[in-house]
């Protein structure tokens, strides 16, 4: 555990394959390492090694492993982790912890409906269940829902926290509800007296961005109490791109203290659209000097039982000639059905105005 705080899983394993004989508690301890230092992967092999090994898995086994299946999208692992706590008589229906690691796993691996089935089937009664469920149905877009399950905990007399708020108030934000993300922001003051933090600020900073009001957001930005993190202006930052406010871009971008080569891009690609070359290849220059890169998106999806990932751009996996041809035959499909992302269009017309304009030996050798 004192090297995994530290970020030093190796160590941690070199550690743990010398120890002549392991616990519980020792699998535990490793398989937690792995899912703090974001290897999940490595979690739920650890813990299929564990239950190999004839060690009987405690709660924490559980909660633990649940955690590494959401955040892998492991979902065929999750239900076996499920199943097996049904066939050990684990009385997860009135454990807080294993319920909302149940509902958080089923919600990121994309199956909300078992969250929610499993939401009103428990023992609602620690405030980390409907925390649980709020930011379930949030990540889901079903920002009503999660103002229904809000309303219907303080109902029930349980009294919202910090992750509550965070929780709403991003269900309201990815759905346009900028009137009720206000509602909220404001009593979670006043009525229920949580001091707003960072990710209060940039939930509502987003909320009011993505609506349009980015003028707003900024203003919201300049009169918050605490120093803005580059999360908070991250989200000023794209919806600054979208709706041509160069201006605000530039400024969040000069805030922002570690800048990623993903927002000299999104800065780089708003100068294209409006053709001002120079500043679009001061910001690739930017990038070279502090030998910054965009990161690489990552997606994965699991088929019977295993998961596979995917970087942009990556073409090691064994199908991918025929990933390739499913995904030209959709593609093909929805321009028939006039389908057009915004997003692709207005990215392709940029990349299309770069292309044509006069090149500098600097451009020539990006």
């Amino acid at each position: 555990m004192c090297f995994s705080r530290k970020g030093e899983l190796d160590n941690a394993y070199k550690v743990f394959k010398k120890m002549p004989v392991r616990d519980t508690v020792s699998w535990n301890s490793m398989i937690a390492a792995a899912v703090r230092s974001s290897r999940p992967k490595e979690a739920l092999i650890l813990q299929t090694r564990m239950m190999r090994s004839g060690v009987e898995p405690d709660c924490f086994s559980f909660s633990t492993t649940l955690s590494a299946c959401a955040r892998a999208g492991a979902l065929s692992h999750g239900k076996r982790v499920h199943s097996l706590m049904k066939e050990k008589e684990v009385d997860y229906e009135s454990n807080p912890i294993l319920c909302s690691a149940l509902i958080d796993m089923y919600s990121k691996c994309g199956e909300i409906s078992m969250a929610r089935r499993i939401f009103y089937n428990v023992k609602r009664l620690s405030v980390s269940i409907w925390n649980s469920m709020i930011s379930g149905l949030a990540m889901h877009g079903l920002g009503s829902d999660a103002v229904q399950v809000f309303e219907d905990m303080t109902k029930e007399g349980f009294f919202p926290d910090e992750v509550t708020f965070v929780g709403i108030l991003t269900a309201c934000s990815h759905c346009g509800m900028l009137d009720e993300a206000r509602f909220y922001f404001t009593a979670m003051q006043q009525d229920y007296y949580v001091k707003p933090q960072a990710e209060h600020y940039c939930a509502m900073v987003d909320a009011m961005a993505r609506a349009g009001k980015v003028v707003d957001a900024y203003e919201t930005i300049k009169a918050m109490p605490i120093e803005p993190d580059a999360a908070i202006w991250r989200a000023l930052l794209g919806p600054c791109r979208r709706h041509g406010r160069r201006d605000l871009a530039e400024m969040a971008l000069g805030q922002m203290r570690q800048c990623g080569g993903e927002d000299y891009v999104l800065l780089s690609s708003m100068y294209c659209s409006v053709k001002q070359w120079g500043r679009a290849e001061s910001m690739w220059r930017v990038m070279k000097a502090k030998k910054l890169r965009k990161a690489k998106g990552l997606s994965w999806f699991e088929v019977k039982g295993r998961v596979h990932q995917f970087k942009a751009g990556d073409r090691s996996h064994s199908k991918y000639e025929h990933i390739v041809r499913i995904l030209v035959e959709l593609t093909r499909r929805a321009k028939e059905e006039g389908l057009v992302q915004v997003t692709e269009s207005v990215a392709e017309e940029s990349k299309k105005s770069f292309l044509l304009a006069p090149k500098t030996s600097a451009m020539k050798d990006l």
